[in-house]
This record gives C-alpha cells, sequence and structure tokens, in this order.
C-alpha cells in the first residue's frame, strides 16, 4: 500500500509499529537529506559523512563510517588525527601499518571491496528475528545490503519503506511512504 498522504503514512506505520514485536530498523543515504545533506544518489548530491552515535552501541554499519580508518590488510584501527600527522610528516604520503605494513584508509567500505563478515552476520541475525522490517531512506539498490528487506519479508516479516523516490521492493512492501523521513517518523520519537 502507498499512503496517499502524511496522516495515512502516520496511521499505517504506528499500526505496524504496534503490532510489531522486533523490528528491523534499516537506513541509507536518504536518511540525511532533510538536514540539508544532500545524498549521493539524487541530482546534485555528493557521497555523504556516515558519523556513528557514539552512545548506540546497536547500530550495524554495513558500509562502515569516516571516523576513523582501518588497515586493509590486518584490520588495526588507527585515528584520523594520527593518520594526518603520518601523511603531513611524509609530504602527503599516506602512512602504512606499523603493524604489518598494509594500506591504511578511513573505515568505509568502498565499491568492490568486501562487506565486513560480522556485520553482515548481525543484519542478518535481525533480519531473520524481526517481525516489522522498515527502510528509510535507502534506495535499496546497494547490493548484497538491499537484499536484507527481502530476506525480511520472505522470513514473513512487515515490510515499511519510507523513501522520497520509489524503490524495486514497493511492490512488495506492506506500506510504502513517500513524504519527509521527519514528518512521518517524528511521532515516534520518545522525549
Amino acid at each position: 500500500m502507498i499512503a496517499s498522504d502524511v496522516e495515512t503514512a502516520i496511521d499505517e506505520l504506528q499500526e505496524l509499529v504496534g503490532a510489531a514485536r522486533v523490528i528491523a530498523p534499516f537506513t541509507g543515504a536518504g536518511i540525511s537529506t532533510e538536514c540539508g545533506i544532500p545524498d549521493f544518489r539524487s541530482p546534485g548530491g555528493l557521497w555523504t559523512k556516515n558519523h556513528p552515535i557514539p552512545f548506540e552501541e546497536h547500530v550495524i554499519e554495513l558500509h562502515g563510517n569516516t571516523s576513523y580508518a582501518l588497515c586493509l590488510d590486518c584490520g588495526k584501527r588507527y585515528e584520523l588525527a594520527w593518520v594526518r600527522e603520518k601523511f603531513i610528516a611524509a609530504r602527503e604520503r599516506a602512512p602504512d601499518c606499523a603493524d604489518c605494513g598494509g594500506h591504511i584508509k578511513t573505515a568505509t567500505v568502498s565499491f568492490g571491496q568486501a562487506m565486513p563478515e560480522r556485520e553482515m552476520r548481525r543484519a542478518e541475525q535481525l533480519t531473520l528475528d524481526c517481525d516489522l522490517f522498515l527502510a528509510v531512506g535507502s534506495s535499496l539498490v546497494v547490493w548484497p545490503a538491499a537484499g536484507f528487506p527481502l530476506l525480511a519479508k520472505r522470513n514473513g516479516a512487515r515490510l515499511a519503506i519510507i523513501n522520497r523516490e520509489a524503490t524495486e521492493f514497493d511492490e512488495i512492501a506492506d506500506l510504502v511512504v513517500r513524504e519527509d523521513i521527519g514528518t512521518v517518523l517524528s511521532p515516534f520519537i520518545v522525549h
């Protein structure tokens, strides 16, 4: 069902949330657009920086974040201040890992790079455990992460999609909302 207006969207979403025992929230770059940060697929969009919520230990960062760096070989974590200092000292040459000599880059998953195994397993388990999968601000086109809504639906979960643009999964969704994310989700925020 595609919600015809904001009130209908909120009412339908409240019913889905009220009936759910376990909700798997899934967000994409579109989550930031209402804050004035364009997503990278929209016209005029840019790659955005995803800063983790420091107090939220349950966030599963499938595509990483830009708040620290990792060695691509051994996985050792490096703080960006250290990387920047070494970069400048070496006349703009990226430092090598102090442990294994491997390449260091921000902890984001680049196209063609393997997805983080631990995070993928956690996301899969949450997807299989949920009875409501809530996709918010995602075009649902970047695989393998885009497969989670389909996995949830095939496992019997309800699927709600809140995204300004249509997605390939709209036809199988129980609820599709093409309204502003903040407007639709603000009634669900506990103060």
